[in-house]
């Protein structure tokens, strides 16, 4: 599940967690986001890329400047690159602006319950022989 706002510090990074980060560098395809708080076993803390496409309405963050990022990608023990998003936390709070489900997907739409299974579909409709039309 994802992570709020107020994530623990001290407990392990999670996929779709929200935390604080600090804009360490930035890039033209996105900036590097070192986020609060201490690495592992005396490490630095761990640090990610925001993409460009990852931004709030295309701006690039300031330089040194604190954020809120969600974690995007899969955390791997023992550190491994992440990727975060900008836009899809509130930068004045927090606040998860795309949340998601357990399976990953979007937990604002609602799951399709107007198609059929595949395997009830009947198969389309023969086309009529040409002898037909004679």
């Amino acid at each position: 599940g994802g992570g709020t706002a107020a994530a623990d510090r001290s407990a392990p990074l999670v996929r779709h967690g929200i935390y604080r980060g600090t804009v360490r560098t930035i890039m033209d395809f996105g900036a590097f986001i070192a986020l609060d708080g201490k690495g592992c076993d005396g490490q630095p803390p761990p640090e990610g890329l925001c993409h460009v496409s990852h931004y709030v309405d295309q701006t690039p963050p300031a330089r040194h400047g604190s954020v809120f990022v969600k974690v995007l990608t899969e955390v791997a023990r023992g550190g491994g690159r992440l990727s975060l998003s900008l836009r899809e936390c509130d930068q004045t709070t927090g606040a998860d602006l795309a949340p998601r489900r357990a399976d990953g997907s979007d937990a604002r739409k609602r799951p399709r319950t107007d198609a059929p299974a595949h395997d009830t579909m009947a198969p389309p409709a023969a086309r009529p022989a040409a002898s037909d039309y004679a």
